[in-house]
């Protein structure tokens, strides 16, 4: 693969991490739920290493970092809804990162999208917790409103 086709793939991974910055900045700002505010900031700190490495990966090649804000949700009707985007996002980095290995021949790249791709997958689990999480703080609720309702 020629360094062009490379640092045009590695810019399309640029900017889904500048996208990931912004969203899980946003969801620290805005969110209720202190479990998501400190996943999100301590995300946000992978996500902009990511960035950093992409562009110096892209710099090494003679090519320039898009380092360009895309269009972006910010807006969301509660958490659930904000893990929801949050948790797509991470499933389409994961698969990105996968895509970019299998192309890529360099194994300089290649060694560090492998360690992005692990922390996005850490990512994934660390949101499969919250969610877990949420679940069983739900069934708790569910069975205060049971106890309420049998006192009634």
């Amino acid at each position: 693969m020629e360094a062009k086709d490379i640092i045009s793939k590695l810019n399309t991974a640029l900017k889904s991490e500048v996208e990931a910055i912004l969203v899980y900045t946003n969801t620290h700002a805005v969110c209720e739920c202190p479990h998501l505010k400190l996943l999100a900031i301590e995300t946000s700190f992978d996500e902009m290493r990511h960035a950093k490495i992409l562009s110096e990966l892209i710099s090494d090649l003679d090519g320039k970092p898009a380092l360009t804000s895309p269009d972006t949700r910010l807006i969301y009707d509660d958490d659930e809804e904000q893990l929801d985007h949050i948790e797509d996002l991470e499933e389409e980095a994961v698969k990105l990162y996968e895509e970019l290995i299998a192309e890529i021949d360099d194994e300089e790249i290649v060694s560090e999208l492998k360690k992005i791709l692990a922390d996005e997958k850490a990512h994934l689990k660390d949101i499969d917790e919250l969610e877990e999480e949420w679940a069983e703080d739900d069934g708790d609720d569910d069975e205060e409103d049971d106890d309420k309702e049998e006192e009634d």
